[in-house]
């Protein structure tokens, strides 16, 4: 059951500070929310984008170990009663994959409020818990305190490019010709974006989903799994008509910016 609480009344000036507090404590993460209810999932995402972190959804469990068995997170925040595999099978399927995707921080998301709920989810190999109905500011506060726990030397945040499958495609046609494909991507992508912020340019909703679906691919194909991840997901949601690319948008001025600052394939693969 999903809960909205609406506070009568403006809060106090101290209030607003401490949540803002909560909302710098973290630097931007790359997120998993994993729920079987849009409603909590949007709800989630957007807490988490008004924090500065990128997000990406699951709707369950088992699709929750495929995202994190094929790219790096930061953090997972997974629900606890999903349809098909629940979060504790999902979180103890994730503990069994590889490190560093097996490692990564897991927040159980529940309605249980129970100390021994709370142990269960501990025995199950998860970081900490959020009890169900949350604020944004409870949320920003767990992310931030998961943030700061694993924030080691060997810790480091989702690269915004998979280095090594950028190198399988620069190993298979060679490194010009991979620069080539680079350089066309962020053509392709200042285009768009062009496009996205001028009313007088933005296509139909139909050639947009469109664009999104040739973005998925291409930037996937050289490594920009969250771009091409916001590309699929935005695409269904442009031809749905319930959403737009504002998704598109963030991932791909993430990947202008690295592509820019990093004009050669020699100094992106560095990274």
């Amino acid at each position: 059951m999903f809960w909205l609480q609406i506070p009568a009344g403006a809060p106090e000036a101290t209030e607003v500070a401490v949540a803002a507090g909560a909302d710098e404590a973290a630097a931007p993460l790359h997120v998993l929310v994993v729920d079987d209810s849009e409603v909590n999932r949007e709800v989630a995402v957007g807490y988490l984008r008004n924090g500065g972190h990128m997000v990406a959804e699951a709707s369950d469990g088992g699709a929750a170990v495929e995202f994190v068995g094929a790219r790096d997170f930061d953090l997972v925040l997974m629900d606890m009663r999903t349809s098909g595999m629940d979060g504790l099978q999902a979180t103890c399927r994730i503990r069994a994959l590889k490190a560093p995707r097996g490692q990564v921080p897991i927040v159980a998301v529940t309605a249980n409020a129970l100390d021994e709920h709370a142990e269960e989810c501990r025995r199950a190999g998860m970081t900490d818990h959020l009890t169900k109905p949350f604020t944004q500011r409870e949320l920003l506060a767990v992310v931030a305190r998961v943030a700061a726990r694993c924030c080691s030397p060997g810790w480091h945040q989702a690269p915004v490019v998979d280095t090594a499958g950028l190198a399988q495609v620069a190993s298979a046609v060679g490194e010009e010709e991979a620069q080539r494909l680079l350089d066309c991507l962020g053509l392709r992508i200042e285009a768009l974006l062009r496009q996205l912020e001028d009313p007088a340019t933005r296509p139909p909703r139909e050639a947009l989903a469109d664009l999104a679906h040739e973005l998925a691919g291409s930037s996937g194909t050289l490594g920009f799994h969250w771009l091409a991840a916001a590309a699929h997901h935005d695409e269904a949601a442009i031809r749905s008509g319930a959403a737009d690319a504002s998704g598109i948008a963030r991932e791909a001025k993430n990947v202008l910016t690295a592509l820019q600052r990093r004009r050669s394939l020699e100094t992106l693969l560095s990274v």
